[in-house]
């Protein structure tokens, strides 16, 4: 029985007469639009500093394109697991760090992605080549990591150095956080040392996959807080205690937390851009 190389332009089958696998631009082509570069964090009371990051790589197609995961899996030297999430979606993973590093990010290198996921990816490497090096098992390494998925996540030329309104929500109990800074929030020495906010504690205690995190609105600097007092008496969310932003208005601080205020901001560089 001859093989199938899948058309990605036209869905449809073009035999191939030999046993060869997927040309490899074509694999690029295809994760280009189709894959994910996936960095999940959650709570681990096992480990020392109590969270713990895994790295996977991934691409969920329907139950009829069965055939095709399978010989992208058997390019990939068969490494990773196929399996079904639900009645009409496959997907297909790999979690070794160890695969990720010899098999998929070598794939990567060589023949290069074109589009956003190319800086992703990027991205994606520099946090996989960390926990390799067991540094996500330090505190400061942990820090690394949260700081490259916030780029992973928000997209790192589409948002860097742009200034906005952005939205946390709660997946757990949906209570929301409207902000306009957020850099610290990916920082856990200063969620720990600053416990006293409100929105740290939950993100301390749920931690980081509990979450959502939206960018509402870009806005220049100047119309920043006056975007952000918008929408916080638009949507009134849970997690501000502020009236007002860029005040304390309506909140009265304990002598501790004034103190730890004080403590926090010396030296803090105040920038609205993310």
């Amino acid at each position: 029985m001859k093989n199938v190389l899948y058309n990605v332009d036209l869905w449809r089958k073009v035999p191939r007469s030999n046993t060869n696998l997927l040309n490899a631009y074509f694999v690029t082509g295809f994760f280009d639009a189709e894959s994910s570069f996936i960095i999940s964090i959650t709570k681990n009371r096992k480990l020392k500093i109590g969270w713990e990051e895994r790295a996977s790589f991934q691409i969920s197609l329907h139950q009829k394109d069965l055939a095709l995961l399978k010989l992208i899996r058997n390019y990939f030297n068969d490494v990773g697991n196929i399996y079904i999430k639900d009645k009409d979606i496959i997907h297909y993973q790999v979690n070794s760090i160890q695969d990720l590093i010899h098999v998929i990010i070598p794939h990567f290198d060589k023949y290069s992605l074109l589009t956003q996921k190319r800086a992703d990816f990027e991205l994606f490497k520099l946090i996989v080549n960390l926990i390799n090096k067991k540094e996500h098992l330090t505190l400061e390494g942990f820090n690394k990591i949260i700081a490259i998925k916030y780029s992973l996540n928000m997209g790192l030329s589409e948002n860097q150095n742009k200034s906005g309104i952005y939205l946390w929500t709660n997946l757990i109990d949906g209570k929301q956080y409207v902000g306009s800074r957020f850099l610290q929030y990916f920082n856990i020495n200063h969620l720990i040392q600053n416990n006293f906010m409100y929105i740290y504690r939950p993100l301390l205690k749920h931690g980081y996959s509990n979450f959502s995190l939206s960018i509402i609105e870009y806005c220049s600097i100047k119309e920043i807080y006056k975007r952000e007092d918008y929408y916080l008496n638009l949507l009134d969310p849970e997690y501000n205690i502020l009236q007002k932003a860029g005040s304390s208005l309506g909140y009265k601080h304990s002598e501790e937390a004034r103190k730890k205020m004080s403590i926090a901001r010396t030296g803090e560089k105040k920038s609205n851009v993310w």
